[in-house]
């Protein structure tokens, strides 16, 4: 179960097994992916040029929290696309074959690190942004401004520093060697050892310990260290130690993703001895801290632009503004955007924190659905972002859609004025063929004209 099913006797040339398991997930990540990267490279450029133009500290902050959420969003995109070409251009069909060496390699641990890291430098930053807008707002009858000077920048220095210290943290420190019997899932060993196929976890190498050294004694809390040393010594070291790699934490699945989704056999989980047996004795605490994590910053995120929007409509009211058609609109514009903030938060994460939840409770085995909800769910902020924190795309795209309506209703006139000038050249056709109801046909088919006779000629006389 577990880990071990990922990968066994099946995982051969064959089977055609992928890192992405359908044409959906593929075609969305390649127009996801660099859609993202794109978007949010645009945006940080933009941003990061305008920042010497900030005369406030409050500004200043903005600016480079924008800056910080592009950057991240960025990293998502830079994410999928590199996934992407792993999946469909590096190892395509052949992955199976390959995947002991994908989930246990530092192209999958990297890949963790940059989703990780883009993902909490994003949600950070838009928490901290969220705060400074309210703070601002609901002060700004209280307080002047504060000027850009050394004590703004050491403000602006100190928030951004805990904001990348903090996800740097959380997506690195899973890989750090010291932690290694709480976040390493298994072991990939060389596969011309036979005794070790697959990737055994430490409770399959307890088992196999006990039964090799008749010793009981060995336990669950054996760290991997001791588990190493042990298998050294069951094979003849004159031609060195035994090859292994330890299956990573974000080895999980191919795709290379932070675990929010703890298996029942998952080494993460607290273990004990219990005659004989190792069993669970308490959840995944990492796990828990980080949905707690992430949905504070929804909460706050949601409380704070809220406070703005009442903030902004009761200040309109007070001031008498509330029926100038200018702020009234001006208010709209705010609304919908914190409503879109908000909309697009919530359908990111909270379904996502919900699920996970009822996963680690045992309440549903949601682990199927992971690398749906992950890789599709997730992502979608890094492609709103820039759309919602930052004008210049939206002002973009907005050309560009006047650009297109411009150039259809330039067709639709042209086709218009071609129609119109057809209807008047038939028009003009039939009433010559009016005046001239010979024109055009043959003699031989009309009839001799008749010679007028005087009386005739008399009565047409104009005299």
């Amino acid at each position: 179960s577990g880990i071990n099913a990922e990968y066994g006797d099946e995982c051969n040339l064959s089977c055609g097994k992928e890192i992405l398991k359908s044409w959906a997930l593929k075609l969305y990540c390649w127009v996801l992916g660099p859609l993202a990267a794109i978007f949010n490279a645009i945006t940080v450029i933009k941003i990061a040029y305008s920042v010497k133009e900030c005369k406030t500290g409050g500004l200043l902050n903005t600016r480079l929290l924008i800056c910080l959420i592009g950057i991240g969003d960025f990293l998502i995109g830079l994410y999928l696309t590199a996934l992407s070409v792993f999946d469909s251009i590096i190892h395509g069909k052949e992955y199976c074959s390959k995947q002991a060496e994908w989930l246990s390699g530092n192209a999958c641990s990297i890949l963790g690190v940059i989703s990780t890291i883009g993902s909490q430098l994003s949600l950070f930053s838009m928490t901290a942004l969220s705060l400074i807008r309210m703070w601002a707002i609901m002060r700004s009858s209280l307080a002047t401004p504060m000027r850009v000077n050394k004590r703004a920048i050491a403000k602006a220095t100190v928030i951004l520093g805990g904001i990348i210290a903090a996800s740097l943290a959380i997506a690195v420190i899973p890989l750090v060697p010291k932690f290694e019997d709480y976040f390493v899932q298994g072991m990939y060993y060389d596969p011309k050892y036979k005794l070790f196929i697959g990737f055994p976890n430490k409770a399959r190498h307890v088992e196999m310990l006990r039964a090799y050294y008749s010793n009981q004694n060995i336990s669950g809390d054996t760290t991997w260290a001791d588990i190493g040393n042990m298998v050294d010594k069951m094979f003849n070291q004159s031609y060195g130690s035994l090859k292994k790699s330890p299956v990573h934490f974000y080895g999980n699945d191919g795709v290379c993703l932070f675990k929010y989704f703890v298996r029942s056999d998952d080494p993460r989980r607290g273990r004990a001895s219990s005659e004989g047996e190792i069993a669970d004795v308490k959840g995944d605490i990492i796990v828990w801290l980080m949905l707690g994590v992430n949905l504070f910053c929804f909460l706050v995120i949601t409380i704070s632009y809220l406070m703005i929007n009442i903030t902004t409509r009761q200040s309109s009211e007070d001031c008498g503004q509330s029926e100038n058609p200018v702020i009234a609109r001006q208010n709209r514009n705010m609304q919908r955007r914190v409503a879109i903030i908000i909309a697009t938060d919530f359908a990111c994460w909270v379904p996502f924190i919900i699920i996970s939840a009822l996963h680690n409770l045992g309440k549903i085995d949601a682990t199927d659905w992971y690398v749906t909800f992950a890789m599709i769910v997730l992502p979608l902020n890094s492609v709103i972002n820039p759309l919602i924190y930052d004008n210049t795309l939206r002002e973009f795209f907005d050309q560009l859609a006047r650009s297109a309506v411009n150039r259809c209703l330039g067709v639709v006139r042209y086709l218009r004025s071609l129609l119109e000038a057809r209807a008047e050249q038939v028009q003009f056709t039939a009433i010559e063929m009016t005046d001239n109801p010979g024109e055009g046909m043959s003699t031989n088919n009309m009839e001799s004209p008749v010679t007028p006779t005087g009386d005739d000629v008399i009565m047409e006389s104009p005299l």
